[in-house]
């Protein structure tokens, strides 16, 4: 029971009904990694989450959607609803059985009461980088540094085109698998949840083509005032022309027509990286972004 004034919660597991416990009631975000969106796709793809919802006076006001990857838990950009200290509090006592915790909080969640009794420990940011969509073609290329500008200008002389649209998946695909195993990715995104995926209203296929051949490609999430490049990748044939500047610039141009102020890079290593972090973060930020932080803490 639920006593008047009282913060409470209810977790439901990945195994329940999604409609469990005041699902439809969540005042849900618009932000891709705690959606309702999210949370059906990890139902329908078997991955292990649970959803805590926090209930005040009778009714939903706010949630979090945690992932687990092996042992450890994420909850990513989290959580949704209004922040206040007590629904913090009510979130993570929810969490308490869980041995190894990450929070990627939304800045305005960072309450050092909750967090500090519930036993989690600050660990750096989650940095990404947010490139604005604002000022037309022109604009946008100005941002950038030379070389990336250099690299969209080659790629459109080179007659390279960006398509839009889940059609384009099983061109994308072979791309997308052959970079993740030459860069030695252990874990990325197997066919069927690409395909999953694009049926969600949110989510987007972006390519560059020579012909029908993909060149590059990049599954982006829609948030609530962003287009976030999630999965991408680059045919190794075609680097050396720029595809994937050019399908960065054609999505900024779909995000501002759309009424999305940023363009997120999704994530920006900070501190002492390796050559391979650094070579990324060097791509990333030739396009002329402004760096956001996602504070983090964990519990083990």
């Amino acid at each position: 029971m639920i006593h008047p004034g009282a913060f409470d919660s209810i977790a439901v597991d990945a195994s329940a009904d999604d409609r469990a416990g005041g699902m439809d009631e969540l005042p849900w975000p618009h932000e891709f990694d705690q959606s309702k969106a999210r949370w059906r796709w990890l139902l329908d793809n078997h991955h292990p989450a649970r959803l805590v919802i926090v209930e005040h006076l009778g009714q939903a006001v706010a949630g979090a959607l945690f992932e687990r990857q092996g042992e450890a838990w994420f909850l990513w950009k989290g959580p949704s609803g209004a922040a206040s200290a007590e629904s913090l509090g009510a979130l993570l006592r929810s969490v308490g059985d869980m041995a190894e915790v990450t929070l990627v909080l939304q800045p305005g969640w960072v309450f050092a009461g909750p967090l500090g009794e519930a036993g989690f420990l600050r660990n750096g940011d989650f940095g990404t980088l947010l490139v604005s969509t604002g000022g037309g073609p022109d604009e946008i290329l100005r941002r950038m540094k030379d070389a990336t500008r250099r690299r969209v200008q080659r790629a459109i002389g080179a007659g390279l085109r960006v398509a839009e649209g889940a059609d384009w998946l099983p061109l994308f695909y072979p791309v997308y698998s052959a970079a993740m195993t030459a860069a030695g990715s252990p874990d990325f995104a197997t066919y069927a949840e690409h395909q999953s995926l694009l049926r969600i209203a949110g989510v987007h296929l972006f390519v560059a083509l020579d012909g029908d051949a993909v060149a590059a490609g990049s599954l982006c999430y829609r948030n609530s005032d962003s287009l976030e490049a999630r999965y991408v990748a680059t045919d190794a044939a075609y680097r050396h022309l720029g595809p994937l500047n050019l399908v960065h610039f054609e999505s900024i141009q779909w995000a501002a027509a759309r009424g999305l102020g940023w363009f997120d890079l999704s994530g920006f290593a900070t501190g002492e990286v390796s050559e391979k972090l650094g070579g990324i973060n060097r791509f990333k930020a030739g396009f002329g972004g402004v760096e956001f932080d996602y504070p983090v803490f964990r519990r083990c």
